[in-house]
């Protein structure tokens, strides 16, 4: 009888080795051999799953996007409001432990990746659409409770924001004192503090 294949626990499976490698040892060093080689596949099995590199490179991202959103939900972020809605999303979002700081190491190579490949750009500007009603509803939460200001640019703001948090994932990496707990908190209230 022919073995029974279950895809989507196989496509896991791919998406967490690749991450293992990548937060260990960068995405020079994901191939499709050492993927392949890893999990018990040929390449023409692995590449049924993910045709190319840049395909688990994107589905790595958007597993490391998932599961911060998860983490967000998981910690009251569908009832929190405004301002308590927006520190839960930052502190999930900035590299405060062992699991967000694993995510950064997958976010920052990701831009680096994606800034030649197309199919990658659109996983990003599918992100930031998926992500602005979210940020839309608690601007205007914040509004609402008077931790925002009332003519707050809601395009600006989120320009704002995912430009913190990038630079709040990467600059950690290279500068490790810039990630201590104390300093990342101070960097999601100074970030409070901007849109009022």
């Amino acid at each position: 009888m022919p073995k029974i294949v279950d895809h989507d626990e196989r496509r896991r499976q791919v998406v967490a080795a690749a991450w293992r490698i990548i937060a260990a040892e960068g995405v020079d060093a994901v191939t499709m051999r050492r993927l392949a080689d890893e999990l018990g596949l040929s390449n023409g099995a692995l590449a049924r799953y993910f045709p190319a590199k840049a395909d688990i490179v994107g589905a790595v991202f958007s597993a490391a996007t998932d599961a911060t959103h998860e983490r967000f939900l998981a910690a009251g972020g569908d009832v929190l409001t405004g301002s308590k809605a927006l520190r839960a999303l930052l502190h999930e979002m900035f590299p405060f432990d062992d699991v967000t700081r694993r995510e950064a190491l997958i976010v920052i190579p990701f831009f680096d990746y994606a800034q030649h490949n197309e199919r990658l750009q659109r996983i990003w500007q599918d992100f930031v659409e998926l992500e602005r009603p979210l940020l839309d509803r608690i601007f205007d939460e914040m509004v609402l409770e008077g931790t925002a200001r009332p003519d707050l640019d809601r395009t600006t703001a989120l320009d704002f924001l995912f430009t913190v948090v990038s630079g709040a994932q990467a600059n950690p990496l290279l500068l490790p004192e810039t990630g201590t707990e104390e300093r990342l908190q101070a960097l999601v209230e100074s970030v409070l503090r901007a849109l009022v």
